[in-house]
């Protein structure tokens, strides 16, 4: 492994967003069990342990004041102050079945599902604070939820010396089908005002409302595109607000153009990939490319392109790697370093992140599994909509020094073991031919298989302990990254990656 260090200077941003807050509560008996916050106030920006008796999970939202001091954040069981106590009112947050089945849960109480809350500052405040949550009702058994209320609770973080109370809370802004998870919102074309996007569930209709330092007004409806047919998945605004998306790995992306001025869609284009699974979506800094994730693959879209679809470029297939479980992609977020971050749909220590998300194909650097956390993550990443939109300063500023950890077997010329059965693989990156090893006891076999990302095997080898070296020619091979694995009668002994470059 190596670490790279990049640099940040957030002087003068509005740091709203500058603290995320992961994990399950503390455990004596398990030290990757904990609170993780990871800190983008400082230089370098820190990832901390932090003892907490508060599983946040994935229901997880949070807000810094403006100079970047936390607030309060939330796990949709309660609302929890900056010394990690229940704010003064702050409990039974989304009354109903839901809550009676999870948030009163002994090992984990905390509320299902992802990217239904967050928070605003009350436009032309300086203490009061929206949040905006979704609630959810059980039918016949835990493992299926749906989305069927949408809330506002104020806090108000002058009172209680400081740490904040909550002055009203689940006040009930509508009651319908809604869609679990796309949850977001963007800054009116003033620059103070916010739009809140709340999508229908298997509808093409949506709801707005335009919070202002006066009232929420709405709801406002609106049918275009396509009606979906699953819930789950993200929904995003581009960093300059003009672009809204809608994604499930089911039903593909739906992209619009946005009115900030009156807060409707249009210019519906559909992006329909056709892949499985969870997934998110995160557009880059400068509003051009669309990430969307699934369970096994990242890829990048030019939303410049006159066909938005042809632009598809895979910049990550899952590498097989487990921390302690296994790393695939989930949701994702733009960071105020100008990084995306990509979290997993298992409790693992570990963060992927788009190192240079303004670049075309794999030059995005997208590295897996290089955020390495002092706890497991508890499937969580916090939903931040763009604070700095409208404001003088810049939606993010890339100057970062954060610790990023680069698998070496793709970034190295130098002979790669793996396992014990001493797989080696190289050199790696490859011109032309590789050579390929394997220290297997005389006479057992074992079968080499290369694949490309989409996972289409190009060429395999029989290896066996007679002989030491093999060959392998990718000559007629495209430039990219492939992955290999090495299978016996036992089953996979051992796999891995390499760059095919010229």
């Amino acid at each position: 492994m190596i670490f790279l260090l990049l640099t940040i200077n957030a002087k003068g941003q509005e740091k709203y967003d500058y603290i995320w807050l992961f994990g399950a509560r503390s455990s004596p008996n398990d030290t990757m069990q904990g609170g993780t916050n990871i800190d983008f106030n400082l230089n370098p920006v820190s990832l901390d342990y932090e003892w907490r008796d508060i599983t946040i999970g994935p229901y997880n939202s949070s807000i810094c004041n403006e100079n970047g001091e936390l607030q309060f954040y939330t796990n949709g069981c309660f609302i929890v102050d900056a010394s990690h106590e229940v704010m003064m009112n702050g409990d039974s947050l989304n009354p109903g079945a839901a809550y009676d089945e999870f948030c009163t849960s002994e090992l984990y109480p905390f509320y299902p599902t992802s990217q239904n809350n967050f928070v605003l500052p009350k436009p032309e405040t300086d203490s009061l604070y929206y949040l905006f949550h979704k609630g959810e009702e059980i039918l016949d058994t835990p493992l299926f939820i749906y989305m069927n209320r949408l809330y506002y609770s104020l806090v108000d973080m002058s009172l209680n010396n400081g740490m904040g109370a909550v002055v009203e809370k689940n006040v009930l802004l509508l009651e319908d089908s809604l869609s679990s998870n796309q949850f977001t919102a963007v800054k009116h074309a003033n620059g103070v005002d916010w739009w809140i996007m709340c999508p229908k569930y298997r509808s093409k209709e949506y709801c707005t409302y335009l919070l202002t330092s006066d009232a929420i007004e709405g709801p406002f409806f609106q049918q275009i595109g396509l009606a979906t047919t699953n819930a789950g998945g993200q929904a995003v605004f581009s960093p300059n607000g003009s672009i809204y998306v809608r994604y499930t790995p089911i039903d593909g992306a739906f992209i619009f153009q946005v009115d900030r001025e009156n807060g409707q869609l249009s210019n519906f284009e559909h992006v329909h990939p056709d892949l499985e699974g969870f997934g998110g979506a995160a557009i880059s800094p400068n509003n051009r490319f669309l990430y969307l994730t699934s369970w096994n693959e990242v890829r990048q879209y030019d939303l410049e392109a006159t066909d938005i679809s042809a632009s598809e470029i895979i910049v990550a297939t899952y590498d097989g790697f487990v921390a302690p479980f296994p790393t695939n992609f989930y949701q994702a977020q733009l960071g105020p370093d100008c990084r995306i971050y990509i979290n997993s749909t298992n409790g693992n220590y570990v963060l992927h992140v788009i190192n240079r998300p303004d670049e075309l194909g794999l030059a995005c650097e997208l590295v897996q599994h290089g955020i390495h956390l002092p706890t497991r993550h508890g499937i969580s990443l916090p939903n931040f909509p763009n604070y700095r939109l409208g404001t003088s300063s810049p939606t993010c500023n890339p100057d970062l020094e954060i610790n990023i950890v680069i698998d070496t077997t793709v970034m190295s010329n130098t002979i790669t073991k793996t396992s014990e059965y001493d797989l080696s693989v190289y050199p790696n990156p490859v011109d032309l031919d590789l050579q390929i090893s394997c220290d297997l006891p005389a006479g057992e076999s074992a079968i080499w298989v290369l694949s490309n990302a989409n996972g289409e095997e190009q060429g395999r080898l029989e290896i066996n302990g007679f002989q030491e070296i093999y060959t392998y020619s990718t000559r007629d091979l495209q430039i990219g990254i492939y992955f290999y694995h090495l299978r016996s009668d036992l089953g996979v002994l051992t796999r891995g990656k390499v760059v095919v470059a010229r």
